[in-house]
């Protein structure tokens, strides 16, 4: 059974006192860990901030005015987990591609996983902490290589690196990141 981890890695009880968390799905937990960088700090969920989706990549949801907690979950499960491909992955994978698709768009996160599929044709039956690591070590690269064409995102850089070694560790770990109060430094 999977324990569920502060997205920085530091063990926290579950909301039931103790209890494990195994009921709450692969997409929940990757969730929790994308809007805890997603806009600032995630202490309650059912609290979450509107600045949490971009009303420049979904000016349909904003037209309808304040979005509430049902359209934020509908919008990240369609928008980006489904459209990347995420369900069906072994979890920590489906966190990486889902953290992709959230970050680059759902295409790109599905383009670079099928890239490093064909990169190493032995990944598909690689343990899923090995495959999510070694998309994770992709994905920088990207980054490294979006920062070359693009220097004003050099400014990004910093988070950008802190928000993957996150993702490393929870992928290391193998414990399903909860909903908790995450504070990134």
């Amino acid at each position: 059974m999977k324990e569920c981890v502060h997205p920085q890695g530091e063990d926290r009880a579950p909301a039931a006192q103790g209890e494990a968390m195994s009921e709450r799905s692969d997409f929940d937990c990757a969730l929790d860990f994308v809007v805890s960088w997603e806009g600032g700090v995630l202490v309650d969920r059912s609290k979450l901030p509107d600045e949490r989706i971009s009303e420049r990549a979904n000016p349909d949801l904003w037209a309808q005015g304040k979005i509430d907690m049902e359209a934020t979950c509908e919008l990240y499960h369609e928008r980006y987990w489904l459209a990347a491909g995420c369900d069906g992955l072994p979890w920590p994978l489906c966190l990486v591609v889902f953290h992709i698709a959230v970050q680059t768009g759902p295409r790109r996160a599905r383009r670079l996983r099928s890239y490093n599929e064909r990169l190493f044709p032995g990944l598909p039956s690689a343990p899923p902490t090995v495959r999510a690591l070694i998309l994770l070590s992709e994905y920088s690269a990207t980054l490294d290589i979006l920062i070359a064409e693009h220097p004003q995102a050099s400014r990004h850089r910093e988070g950008w690196m802190r928000r993957i070694g996150d993702l490393a560790r929870v992928c290391v770990s193998e414990r399903r990141p909860r909903q908790t109060e995450a504070a990134h430094g």
